[in-house]
């Protein structure tokens, strides 16, 4: 029900003109008139609170009648209210009625003439300097300044003031340890001096209590990074349902991931939640799975950027690539993981290797596990994938030249295995090995045919003669 009552609005139709008002009528405009008031008052309440007053004044119902658009109608201002004839700033009452207006104030030419004139402003002009060099901020004027441990300027002085005893509190615990000799520093050890006066005691007790720390003060900005709570709830949402392995579910957060804007203040989180799931999560092939996927989708959105994060998401994909212990039945397919992974690093690699050396440390490392005799089958396999991933390029520089001898040390321990698992993961070994070599040999084979002479150099017929010793002529006649 409305607070207006009907009568209101026949009352205002009758002076308008209208004097058959329906009842029904009268019932939707009084509810209407209601809705539109109480809009009016909470529009002119905000502009009260944001001017940090508890009281509405006519001011803010204007300010709220313009906001809709309409003509502000409502009073003056309270403040110079006089029935006298010397107001400058107030309205007056007209003679003895109760209607107000605002005086006209009457400005004289000559003291317009007379007037100084104002400064002329000052020209619009542009200035540069430097904000950081290599990280380091230079010590100029228009820099803030810089905060250092060791010095007495720590901060704005007025808030270093607040924290740090003054010269009249340092001059009373001077004179206090004048008097008592090591007494203040006998009590506070808990060992019986000499008694201090009162003064001297009241002196230390009053200081200990107003500046519990005296020393060096350094202030710290404060920082938080807040996010909405449409953010919390999705972060929530696509956290909990990768760890339920939810295929469907998965399939459309994984797509949401991948291309939906605003998500770059949620990935320091995802990046973070990646990192941890990863580590708690070793033997779960599925959880790892998702993770690499999800990682895979931020990589693939173009609305974010994840430069600053990399260090937290490369981990995460190398574990993912290369470790012993991505599922707890070594029967399951993990080897679609550690190949997924390795696609995802080479993208990052592709996508940031100008800027980072991303791809040299990937590279060394892979190198250095495919090397080591005594590497896992698994971590040699995951490494071979990654390196070829990678490219030609990478395989022309560090893989070709060691085909002969990993060849030789592969099958010298696969004929001291008696396993059916570990011969399984050997022969993995020994595909991966085979794909890199055809990735290479057809890039070779691309590139001799643009030369003059399309002939292979030296070194590459060394190359393809070593591929053919090892992995026979049947199997390389496939490659060629």
């Amino acid at each position: 029900m409305s607070a207006l009552g009907k009568e209101t609005v026949k009352a205002f139709g009758e002076a308008l003109g209208f004097s058959d008002v329906a009842e029904d009528v009268c019932s939707l405009v009084a509810s209407d008139l209601e809705y539109r008031l109480r809009e009016l008052t909470q529009e002119a309440a905000k502009f009260a609170r944001h001017s940090k007053r508890r009281r509405v004044n006519p001011e803010d119902v204007n300010m709220a009648l313009r906001l809709r658009n309409l003509e502000p109608l409502y009073g003056y201002s309270s403040w110079g209210v006089t029935d006298g004839d010397d107001s400058k700033y107030g309205f007056r009452r007209a003679g003895t009625s109760e209607a107000y207006y605002l005086p006209d104030r009457v400005l004289e030419l000559t003291s317009l003439v007379n007037a100084e004139l104002p400064k002329v402003p000052v020209d619009v002009t542009l200035a540069s300097h430097w904000l950081a060099i290599e990280g380091v901020q230079p010590d100029v004027p228009q820099n803030p300044p810089q905060t250092d441990g060791g010095k007495d300027d720590h901060g704005p002085a007025h808030v270093v003031d607040k924290l740090v005893p003054g010269t009249a509190t340092l001059a009373a615990l001077e004179a206090a340890k004048t008097e008592t000799g090591q007494g203040a520093a006998g009590t506070a050890a808990g060992v019986a001096h000499t008694p201090m006066s009162g003064a001297a005691a009241a002196a230390i007790a009053t200081t200990a209590k107003a500046v519990p720390n005296v020393g060096p003060v350094v202030l710290k900005p404060i920082e938080k990074h807040e996010l909405s709570m449409e953010q919390q709830l999705y972060y929530t949402s696509i956290t909990k349902g990768l760890l339920e392995n939810d295929e469907e579910y998965c399939k459309h957060a994984f797509e949401s991931l991948a291309r939906d804007p605003g998500l770059h203040p949620l990935l320091p989180y995802f990046a973070q939640f990646v990192h941890q799931k990863v580590t708690e999560n070793l033997g779960n092939l599925s959880v790892l799975t998702n993770m690499a996927k999800l990682e895979d989708a931020l990589l693939t959105n173009p609305n974010l950027f994840p430069e600053l994060y990399l260090h937290q998401m490369l981990p995460p994909l190398l574990t993912c690539v290369v470790s012993k212990a991505l599922t707890s039945n070594p029967a399951e397919n993990h080897w679609d993981l550690r190949r997924f992974a390795a696609a995802t690093v080479a993208k990052v690699c592709r996508k940031f290797g100008d800027k980072y050396s991303v791809q040299a440390r990937v590279t060394k490392t892979m190198i250095g596990a495919v090397l080591n005799p005594d590497m896992a089958f698994v971590s040699q396999f995951g490494a071979l994938v990654q390196l070829n991933a990678l490219g030609p390029l990478v395989l022309d520089a560090v893989v070709m030249d060691h085909v002969k001898a990993f060849g030789t040390v592969l099958e010298k321990r696969r004929a001291a295995l008696s396993d059916e698992l570990s011969k399984k993961e050997a022969t993995m070994v020994d595909q991966a090995l085979f794909e890199a070599c055809q990735t290479y040999v057809k890039w070779q084979q691309a590139e001799t045919a643009r030369l003059p002479s399309p002939l292979p150099t030296a070194d590459v017929t060394r190359r393809y003669g070593e591929i053919r010793e090892h992995f026979g002529a049947d199997r390389v006649a496939a490659l060629m």
